[in-house]
């Protein structure tokens, strides 16, 4: 609420000590929590609470997702959100009496295509 600094402290998130002990003696102000395993080894580290071996998985978990999404994965994303966000639109037009069902269908369908086709182009150009 005030943007006071209560506390400082510096992550390390490695099994190697000497990561922490280059930390200490640069930045001697500032306190350093580290992984378990390193809190362990050396005295006065306070553990952060993480396994370092636990966050290699996580990280590694997540970039393999990352490389696994491929341009079909997002169309097909795009296609099946952008339809149910139209569908919904569309099922209001049609029970006030703003549109019919069959325009309202078309509507979903064109809307759909558009929003897979803009994403699997945006994907290839940037991908």
């Amino acid at each position: 609420e005030t943007d006071e600094v209560l506390e400082e402290y510096q992550l390390k998130a490695t099994d190697n000590v000497s990561y922490v002990r280059a930390h200490q003696s640069r930045y001697e102000n500032i306190d350093v929590k580290a992984t378990s395993g390193v809190a362990e080894r050396i005295e006065g580290v306070e553990t952060s609470g993480f396994l370092d071996v636990e966050m290699t998985l996580k990280v590694d978990g997540t970039f393999e997702d990352l490389a696994n999404n491929t341009i079909s994965d997002r169309v097909i994303d795009s296609a099946e959100i952008s339809g149910l966000a139209i569908a919904g639109l569309e099922a209001i037009n049609v029970l006030t009496g703003k549109s019919d069902m069959a325009d309202g269908g078309k509507r979903v369908v064109r809307t759909a295509l558009s929003a897979s086709v803009a994403t699997g182009i945006t994907a290839f150009l940037f991908g």
